[in-house]
């Protein structure tokens, strides 16, 4: 759940900065100093093992033949685990330790605390049936959607992925109890559409790997009929679970994830204010729209349609248009002029990197056009690559830009500094609040120039600010009680 973008984001930056080099040996604290780059190491490993997906997003290609399925024994030995990891981490003498030290341990002991909340308190794998979709669309997608050319022994990893997903399925049934109606009928419409996009994903893994897996597919194919079957004749009668996280949960996922103590109340009251503060100034850029469309001042000379270029052709000349407001801040990439490297048509949507928990919360829904990726362990150079999805083709110009400076390798560079520093420990364990921040703050330097040369794209951008905006205050307030799931769409309709 990606609570914040833009201003907040922004004031929540400073929470964890930058994760940088490992436990350095320092006088008098050798022995602890190697104990704590091997506690690292177990804890790099166990992530691995509980977020295999994420870690496969990231490179780890020793996590792609693993698939998490919430089973009782599964989640015994990560708790387990877990708690030892944490009392060994926090057996380590403090004083004997740098800040930067004490720093990558808290970040990982938080996280070991956030999967025993997650297992032993939140439990959403016996409430929540789209845990299970979401895991399973992740386990077929991801691996045949990389841009990178498939390692040796890479079509044997997917292939053992693919026939972990019916034992995903069949712990769902064994745990699921008492769902809420929304989650149901939200789970059997994914379902559906996982089960539709097969054929899809046969042609892609045949592309990918020259070859079929549509006996393994079947056996996917069966079991995802199976969970449906189950979702509608025994979970959907029987649906009158939660669906309310409430605000001391958010809290502590806040806290496990990102370790920020937020107080909701206050980031609702900023989210309106900012809000109110963009809503004013996108007006006024629409009222002189509707004053030029009336011929009553000259219009604004914008950018010259490309629509009806070739799109190769058409992406460089709007990408070489954006160079040119990039002098005070670079937009694509601290190598000003660097040829940028593009892969179309591509699955953006299972290129980024994805959020940490699955099992704190689910993803939010929704289509992704275009995607940075610096692929952090993929044995190739740490250079950041644009995905862009083959619907890019048929959007409009300034959707494209939008597009484009969303995934802009500047946007990035925090990526591509923890790529470069062959830190697996910042990989794994890196804020997505930090990164989101420094998106918002690359996107502020270039506003001035993108509102002077390109007002009709400022206005895609006060959108999209508003946007999240509206979606933070409606997590906070419906997971807090003060807002039920209707009121909550009202507001998002009329906020948008």
């Amino acid at each position: 759940m990606r609570f914040t973008r833009g201003f907040i984001a922004a004031v929540l930056l400073c929470s964890l900065g930058a994760l940088g080099t490992g436990c350095g040996a320092r006088k008098n604290g050798a022995d602890d100093a190697s104990a704590c780059r091997r506690l690292e190491s177990l804890a790099v490993k166990l992530s691995s093992e509980i977020e295999p997906l994420r870690g496969s997003r990231l490179g780890l290609t020793a996590s792609d033949s693993l698939l998490f399925t919430y089973s009782d024994d599964e989640v015994k030995s990560a708790l387990k685990r877990s708690k030892k990891l944490e009392a060994q981490f926090s057996g380590i003498p403090a004083e004997r330790l740098g800040a930067r030290e004490i720093d990558r341990a808290t970040v990982i002991i938080n996280w070991l605390r956030g999967v025993r909340f997650a297992f032993n308190d939140l439990e959403s794998r016996r409430w929540s049936p789209l845990l299970y979709c979401w895991t399973a669309e992740e386990a077929l997608w991801v691996l045949p959607s990389r841009i990178t050319p498939p390692y040796d022994g890479e079509l044997e990893a997917y292939r053992k992925r693919l026939l972990r997903i019916p034992f995903l399925f069949s712990a769902g049934e064994a745990q699921i109890t008492d769902p809420a109606e929304w989650h149901v009928r939200r789970a059997i419409d994914e379902l559906d559409t996982l089960a539709a996009g097969l054929p899809r994903l046969s042609a892609l893994i045949a592309k990918r790997y020259g070859t079929s897996l549509d006996g393994e597919l079947e056996t996917v194919r069966f079991s995802i009929l199976e969970f449906r079957r189950f979702a509608s004749e025994s979970l959907l009668p029987a649906s009158r679970g939660r669906l309310i996280l409430g605000s001391e949960n958010l809290s502590k996922i806040f806290l496990y994830g990102e370790l920020i103590n937020a107080d909701q109340n206050m980031l609702i009251a900023e989210g309106k204010k900012q809000m109110k503060r963009l809503e004013l100034e996108k007006g006024s850029i629409l009222r002189r729209f509707e004053v030029e469309r009336q011929g009553l001042v000259p219009a604004h000379a914008g950018p010259v349609s490309l629509k009806d270029k070739p799109f190769e052709s058409r992406i460089e000349l709007l990408l070489e248009d954006m160079r040119s407001w990039g002098k005070k801040a670079p937009i694509l990439g601290s190598s000003p002029g660097a040829p940028m490297a593009l892969a179309y048509p591509s699955n953006p949507e299972y290129l980024s990197r994805s959020n940490r928990a699955p099992y704190l919360s689910i993803p939010p829904a929704g289509d992704v056009t275009a995607a940075p990726v610096t692929p952090q362990f993929s044995g190739s150079a740490c250079r950041t690559r644009i995905a862009l999805s083959a619907g890019v083709r048929e959007m409009q110009d300034d959707a494209v830009r939008f597009a484009l400076l969303c995934a802009a390798p500047r946007l990035l560079d925090a990526d591509r500094s923890r790529c470069e520093a062959k830190d697996s420990t910042a990989a794994v364990f890196s804020s997505a609040t930090f990164d989101e921040g420094w998106r918002y703050l690359a996107v502020q330097e270039l506003v001035p120039d993108i509102k002077k040369n390109d007002p009709d794209l400022f206005v895609l951008i006060l959108n999209d600010w508003i946007r999240n905006y509206a979606r933070m205050i409606v997590v906070f307030s419906l997971h807090s009680g003060t807002m039920t799931s209707e009121s909550a769409i009202g507001y998002l309709v009329e906020s948008l």
